[in-house]
């Protein structure tokens, strides 16, 4: 019989981490300053002189302030900064308004969908850069937590959509803030789904990606170290030794 009552619940979800799940759904607020930045610089592969350029601009301005599916700034604002940039956007054969939710002045819920023999469970994704009130960028995709009718293999599949940033800031490592963000975001979310799966079940984990960016890449590969680097963790020191991990699967459309 397929689950009608939600896997995932607030109590699996570290009090102290960033990632929460209410009433609205998942929340997640977090900051990126300078120091994350340098890491993230050092592990990243650029060139030496675009760190120092990186670094260099990091050093002047302030922590990123990364939110999920936030309820301010109105996401209208980051419509219309999108809209700004729409011929930009369609000669990269980009539409600008992919990827953003239909219903802009609500956030996504986390819902369950029983289905024949299985059921889903998950939301919208939508992670906004925010400066001095304004969004600048945003990452969108979706989380979902797929179970089968017995509750023997269980499936938290992220999906990447697209990756954003107002042409005005581009180049300053915002798209970096996103990333390391939502590498936190996503570490979370999966260590919370390790703790609600049932005793003796399998646990896989899927990363479906065509993000429409150029890029995209890079983030998609961000994810996929982040995703793994928890896996890993859980492998090694993770207390429910009855709950098998597998591979981490990437399913790039690139």
């Amino acid at each position: 019989m397929p689950r009608r009552t939600p896997l995932l619940r607030p109590r699996y979800f570290a009090p102290t981490g960033l990632l929460h799940l209410g009433p609205g759904g998942l929340r997640f607020v977090a900051a990126v300053d300078h120091g994350e930045r340098e890491f993230e610089c050092l592990v990243s592969g650029l060139a030496d002189d675009e760190i120092e350029r990186l670094l260099a601009l990091g050093a002047k301005r302030p922590p990123g302030r990364v939110i999920l599916n936030p309820r301010r700034p109105p996401l209208r604002r980051l419509v219309e900064r999108v809209l700004l940039d729409r011929g930009a956007s369609l000669r990269d054969g980009v539409s600008p308004l992919s990827g953003l939710p239909k219903k802009i002045d609500r956030g996504w819920r986390f819902e369950i969908r029983p289905g024949p023999g299985f059921s889903v469970e998950g939301q919208g994704l939508l992670m906004v850069v925010v400066v001095a009130g304004e969004p600048v960028g945003f990452f969108s995709g979706s989380a979902g937590v797929l179970v089968d009718g017995a509750d023997q293999v269980v499936e938290l599949s992220i999906g990447a959509d697209m990756v954003y940033v107002v042409p005005r800031f581009r180049g300053q490592g915002y798209s970096m803030d996103l990333s390391v963000a939502t590498g936190w975001m996503v570490r979370e979310l999966l260590e919370a789904v390790y703790s609600a799966v049932p005793c003796r079940t399998t646990l896989e984990v899927t990363l479906r990606a065509d993000v429409q960016s150029t890029g995209g890449d890079h983030f998609v590969t961000k994810l996929a170290e982040s995703l793994e680097y928890q896996l890993e963790l859980l492998q090694e020191h993770g207390l429910r030794r009855s709950v098998q991990l597998g591979r981490l699967e990437v399913d790039a459309g690139w």
